[in-house]
């Protein structure tokens, strides 16, 4: 599979699902490292995507711009259940408060109820997340189920093969989040 149909599957898989979980890597009061992950509504539309970007709108306040401010690697993961598919994104990220004219385009409905006073909000600013490595899992027999008696019958000796699609790509262009 070439860069670009790996491209087009990841967008194909994750257009319909609307939220996602965007994880961070951050510190504890101790030092500990760990993973500090919260639902996002993604916003992403076909062009940006052929260009391997995504986003969000978050507050500039908030602890997941600290955290990408500390480290701008970000992994997103996506999941429709009722289509058994997953995929998960590892993108460099960087918050963008300054375009305005972009943020006036991406704006919509789901954004006023985070941002009640709108693109006027003096804490909104624009996560872009530019996608350097993506891995998925596409189910193609139609249930989970159907794969977990898979999974019973190779415990039972029986080889059967995983009607599932999974693969790995790797974007080669990431030029944001230096």
């Amino acid at each position: 599979m070439s860069e670009q149909q790996g491209i087009e599957k990841l967008r194909t898989l994750i257009k319909d699902i609307q939220f996602c979980m965007l994880s961070t890597c951050t510190k504890d009061n101790m030092g500990h490292n760990y993973i500090h992950s919260r639902p996002m509504n993604a916003i992403i539309r076909e062009d940006d995507f052929k260009r391997q970007r995504l986003y969000f709108f978050s507050g500039k306040d908030s602890w997941k711009c600290k955290e990408i401010n500390t480290d701008h690697q970000v992994n997103l993961s996506f999941s429709d259940p009722s289509n058994h598919t997953y995929v998960s994104l590892s993108c460099n990220c960087k918050s963008d408060e300054t375009n305005k004219e972009l943020m006036r385009e991406l704006w919509n409905q789901y954004c006023e109820i985070y941002f009640p006073k709108g693109l006027n909000d003096p804490n909104l600013t624009l996560l872009v997340c530019d996608i350097h490595h993506a891995e998925y899992w596409d189910v193609k027999q139609g249930s989970m189920m159907a794969l977990i008696t898979s999974y019973i019958k190779a415990g039972l000796g029986i080889k059967e093969p995983i009607a599932e699609e999974h693969n790995r790509v790797t974007i080669t262009d990431t030029s944001i989040a230096q």
